[in-house]
């Protein structure tokens, strides 16, 4: 192997996930995730997106407040001479009661779509 890109993080979602579509007819989901190392650390948010039924999947179930698990790749782009970073989710994992779906155990999506970031 010649590379990896990896991450997996574990938090609550900042505010309710952003369902849009693509000009070619793409869904793709929004959402923030905040973690916190300790609870006398700062909090990081980090940017995600997910893409196709994934999108609408998570759109539907999860709001502001949910305990996720989110795993996937990171990305790093420049916008007006500033960096931002996103992950691609690659897989999903509900891990409390979110409007029906899910039990605490989790809940898991996979993102089927290769093309994580087609934008």
């Amino acid at each position: 192997m010649s590379s990896y890109n990896k991450i997996i993080i574990v938090g609550r979602v900042g505010k309710d996930p952003e369902l849009k579509t693509t000009g070619t007819g793409k869904a793709l989901c929004k959402f923030s995730v905040a973690t916190q190392d300790r609870k006398d650390a700062p909090t990081q948010w980090h940017n995600c997106v997910v893409w196709e039924k994934s999108a609408e999947i998570f759109a539907q179930y999860v709001k502001k407040g949910h305990k996720v698990l989110v795993e996937g790749s990171v990305r790093y782009e420049k916008y007006e001479e500033k960096m931002f970073t996103s992950i691609g989710v690659q897989r999903f994992v509900f891990l409390e009661k979110a409007n029906g779906v899910g039990s605490g155990g989790g809940e898991t999506q996979e993102n089927d779509d290769d093309n994580l970031f087609p934008f």
